[in-house]
């Protein structure tokens, strides 16, 4: 029989939260009001955050923490119900992070110089300069160079180029 640990699994291995509908198709074995009951107790107790109302209402871990290396463990990543993830960061780029997550309400507005905008020429001028466009552009090339179309796909065997 399943447990109330089972029901706090199923919705962390859930991508996108878990509604009451596919908790119950999930273990059918376990009446409606007492995997809304688990549920309710989850949220109460802080493990579960649960979103939206009646059909539509999910039920998402609270936080969860992913290490992504597990070989080195070199360190974790923690992931909020909204599934932001946390990736140390330097000082500076904390900064930068708080000032892009602040509500557009909250940002300073941002002009423009008009006559800027008027005076670009698509393929002619260039808001980068030479250097940094040359070192993206080395950045985004394939370290094997130059292959056809489809090799890829032919390698891999995922390809559906007929034989």
């Amino acid at each position: 029989m399943a447990t109330l640990e089972d029901m706090k699994a199923a919705v962390a291995f859930s991508a996108d939260g878990l509604s009451l509908a596919q908790g119950l198709s999930q273990f059918p074995q376990i009446p409606r009001r007492t995997l809304q009951r688990w549920l309710a107790r989850l949220v109460e107790s802080g493990a579960l955050v649960a979103t939206g109302a009646g059909p539509s209402r999910r039920y998402r871990t609270a936080s969860r923490t992913v290490v992504l290396s597990p070989e080195t463990a070199s360190f974790t990543v923690k992931a909020t119900a909204n599934l932001e993830f946390s990736i140390p960061v330097s000082a500076s780029g904390e900064e930068q992070r708080n000032l892009i997550r602040r509500h557009v309400a909250q940002r300073n507005p941002v002009g423009y110089v008009r006559s800027f905008l008027d005076a670009y020429d698509p393929n002619r001028d260039h808001y980068l300069p030479q250097e940094m466009r040359t070192h993206l552009h080395e950045q985004g090339r394939s370290p094997v160079g130059e292959r056809p179309a489809g090799t890829y796909a032919l390698r891999t065997g995922s390809g559906s180029l007929p034989a």
